[in-house]
Order: structure tokens, then sequence, then C-alpha cells
């Protein structure tokens, strides 16, 4: 055999092994992005569920396992298979929720999305302003029905008093939280 034959057949066998890997990786890789998938597709199903919008949900599930944590809209909408316009309108929402952020990545030029690092906490804030809004609500109601019989009254005190028992609650439990954070770091 002479080394020009040589050299073509172990180039041969070079890019076919290559070719080889690539599918092997591939497949392996969308077994796992299949997974994924499904995980994020949760996040949508369970934001349905709660009366948002099903893509926020997505958004936000695909933030929480994506590598690198931030994404550009490009590559959120290439992920969710989503259009320009649903992914613009829905992280408009996240962020006005507290949810995920904007940020600058040095070296890149266009905006990226993370998940806010106290995202968590900020929605737990977020609802005890809502209590907060919903007792106000309550007490206003038992105002305009101050002159009728109590029975036209319970529904409004029973919400008042729920409103209040956790408007009262949530400060403690995040303090609680913080402290046990800090214990377990």
């Amino acid at each position: 055999m002479t080394e020009v034959k040589l050299k073509t057949y172990c180039l041969i066998f070079s890019l076919l092994t290559e070719k080889i890997e690539r599918v092997i990786l591939t497949a392996m890789n969308s077994d796992a992005s299949r997974k994924l998938q499904h995980y994020v597709e949760e996040y949508g199903m369970f934001a349905a569920a709660i009366g948002m919008p099903r893509m926020a949900g997505k958004i936000l599930g695909w933030l929480m396992v994506c590598s690198p944590p931030y994404q550009t809209a490009e590559e959120i909408e290439t992920a969710l298979g989503a259009s320009k316009g649903t992914v613009s309108t829905m992280t408009r929402l996240m962020m006005q929720i507290g949810f995920i952020e904007k940020v600058g990545i040095p070296g890149r030029r266009r905006e990226h999305y993370r998940l806010k690092a106290d995202a968590w906490t900020q929605v737990i804030t977020n609802e005890s302003s809502m209590m907060r809004s919903l007792r106000e609500l309550a007490e206003r109601g038992l105002a305009l029905l101050a002159e009728t019989p109590s029975d036209n009254q319970q529904r409004l005190q029973d919400m008042r008093e729920m409103m209040a028992f956790i408007e009262r609650e949530i400060p403690g439990l995040l303090e609680r939280f913080q402290r046990e954070r800090m214990q377990n770091r």
C-alpha cells in the first residue's frame, strides 16, 4: 500500500469517526433536550393553571435550567419555538412580576435575560402587597355594608381576616427563610 493511499484511508477513517461521534452526541443531546423541553413545558402548564400565560411559564422554566443562565431573546425564541413578539411580551411581563431581569454581558452586544437572584423573595413580597390590597378592598366593602345585616358582611369579613393574617405572616416567613439560608451556607 502506498503512503498516499494510507494517508487517504486514515483521513477517511478520521472523518467517519468524527461523524459517528457527532451522531452519537446528537442522539444523546436530543434525549437530554427532550427531557428539558418536557420540564420547561411543565412550567408552562403550571403557569396556565394559575392564570398566567403559558409562554410566560415556559420562559421562566427555560431560564431555570438553561446554560448559560442568561439568554438573548433570540436564544429563548429558538429554545422554545416562540415568535419574537411573544417572547418580547412575555419577558416584559416576567420582568414586571419580578422573576427575570435584563443584563448586559461584557463583550456581547445584545441584551440577555436571566432569572433574578432574589426572584422568589420578590414574588412573595409582591404577594404580600397583593394581600394588603385585597384586605383594604374588603375593608372598603365592609364600610359600604356597615348598615346591612351581618350575614351580608360575612364573606368580606372572612376575606379581610385571611388577607390580614397572610399579610402579617409573610414578613416573618421571609426573615426565617433568610436566617435559615444563611445558616446553611
